[in-house]
């Protein structure tokens, strides 16, 4: 759960204390039900977040290991060795035994595996002696291991989307609350605005500290530094003035613009 989820959470928890001691001025309690509600179901959602996060996690590691062994232990000896048959395996079908670069893309592998499962079956004998008799179906099973896990990883990458778009709803919909109560404190407590006050200080959220997303931070107007120039002296020699620095405000603050 992100920062301002977080925060919106407390914010929950802080309105729901005052709605409780104040239950009896306020009225009937559902506004704290509200309250709860909205609390509990923006809890579940991050809770689901972070799970779908670490299930993301873990499933490219798994994802990143099925690639490797299916790359380094099947397809690189696989063709390493149908190289050496060049003399009982056509050119054109050598091009099926080709290894793409090890940082091509998941697609691509898979589809070179696949070609290279289909050639091997073509010439198993030619290669069985040096692969063992169950070559092809090793090679096989690693391309539906690896194949699965990416499945399984885009699946937890859609869990994680769903849950974060059901994050927003459910903190609009504790905004929507807020306002609510905010409301029927504003119009119970006409008499007692120093209650309204401490309501607004508990619903307050606070945000993250630095600079907004989005914020473009602006470029420096500073002068370019002024260069080094050259007086004469009255003996025909030539003395460096160096350029003076820019003063600066007592204190070292920065004077606003």
């Amino acid at each position: 759960m992100l920062h301002d989820q977080q925060e919106m959470v407390n914010v929950l928890d802080r309105a729901a204390e005052f709605a409780k001691e104040f239950q009896t001025e306020l009225g009937s309690g559902v506004g704290v039900t509200n309250l709860e509600a909205a609390r509990a179901a923006l809890v579940a959602e991050g809770r689901e977040q972070v799970g779908a996060d670490k299930a993301k996690l873990a499933g490219t590691r798994t994802k990143n290991d099925f690639r490797e062994e299916l790359y380094g232990r099947h397809m690189v000896p696989i063709s390493r060795i149908a190289r050496t048959r060049w003399d009982k395996i056509p050119v054109p079908k050598m091009e099926d035994f080709r290894v793409p670069e090890r940082g091509a893309s998941d697609v691509t592998l898979l589809e070179a595996a696949r070609a290279m499962a289909t050639v091997s079956a073509e010439y198993f004998e030619v290669l069985r002696p040096d692969l063992g008799n169950d070559f092809v179906d090793q090679l096989n099973a690693s391309i539906t291991a690896l194949h699965d896990s990416i499945l399984a990883r885009d699946n937890h990458r859609f869990r994680r989307s769903r849950a974060t778009t059901a994050i927003d709803l459910r903190v609009k919909e504790a905004r929507r609350v807020l306002a609510v109560m905010t409301s029927v404190v504003e119009r119970t407590f006409t008499d007692r605005p120093e209650l309204v006050k401490e309501w607004r200080r508990r619903t307050r959220i606070t945000r993250k500290p630095g600079v907004p997303r989005g914020t473009v931070r602006p470029t420096s107007t500073d002068s370019p530094p002024a260069t080094a120039t050259t007086e004469p002296t009255p003996s025909g020699t030539t003395v460096t003035v160096p350029a003076s620095a820019p003063a600066q405000p007592a204190g070292g603050e920065t004077q606003a613009a």
